[in-house]
């Protein structure tokens, strides 16, 4: 069979698995935080990985009063976007930025990736992970 430009050998292959984000929202393997980054002005569908939703988001039950899941996100949504924003010629696939989360007695930095890349149906989104999360 003759190839166009565009095929490589895996495009004839069968599709052996298929792990959607929209499942692993359902597994609790990223959070959908897509809601509250409407409000902080993404345009396009946000989560995060468990495992960085529980770095920067997640509030132990022993840390000061004022500190709530809601604050922490808010705080690491308003960050990427000004993260984004120092971009000035386009937006790269891959942003790191980091966030001060308070840990008692002090601040802790967490450290961050936004990946944009494309959903289960080819759409925009973001999907803000830990370093050498992919």
């Amino acid at each position: 069979m003759n190839k166009t430009n565009n095929e490589t050998d895996f495009d004839e292959m069968p599709v052996i698995f298929k792990y959607t984000r929209k499942e692993a929202i359902q597994d609790g393997v990223l959070v959908d935080i897509s809601e509250m980054a409407k409000d902080a002005g993404f345009k396009t569908p946000v989560a995060m990985t468990a495992e960085a939703y529980a770095h920067a988001v997640t509030v132990p039950h022993w840390e000061q009063p004022g500190q709530d899941e809601r604050g922490r996100t808010w705080d690491v949504l308003f960050l990427l976007y000004h993260a984004m924003g120092r971009h000035r010629t386009g937006i790269p696939e891959r942003v790191p930025y980091q966030v001060s989360v308070f840990r008692r007695p002090s601040y802790e930095v967490v450290k961050l990736v936004a990946h944009l890349g494309f959903g289960d149906d080819g759409e925009p989104v973001i999907t803000i992970m830990l370093p050498g999360q992919d």
